[in-house]
Formats: structure tokens, sequence, C-alpha cells
């Protein structure tokens, strides 16, 4: 991702690793999954 002065959101599951960057509007930027091994 390029620099920006957008502002972004971070979910996160219920380990809380990072699943989901979402923008303003609610709109994924980028999606992340992990296994069992949390990678």
């Amino acid at each position: 991702m390029k620099p920006t002065k957008e502002t972004y959101y971070y979910l996160r599951n219920a380990q809380g690793d990072v699943v989901k960057l979402i923008d303003k509007t609610g709109s994924t930027v980028v999606e992340y999954t992990y296994d069992s091994w949390d990678k």
C-alpha cells in the first residue's frame, strides 16, 4: 500500500489477529487468513 491520507480500520478475529482492513465506507482493502498455527 502507498502512503495516503485515507483512514483504514482493522477488523480482528476472536484471537486478536487482524483479518481484514476496511476503508471508511466499509469496503475491504485487504483480507488475511490464518491456519491453526496463526500463519
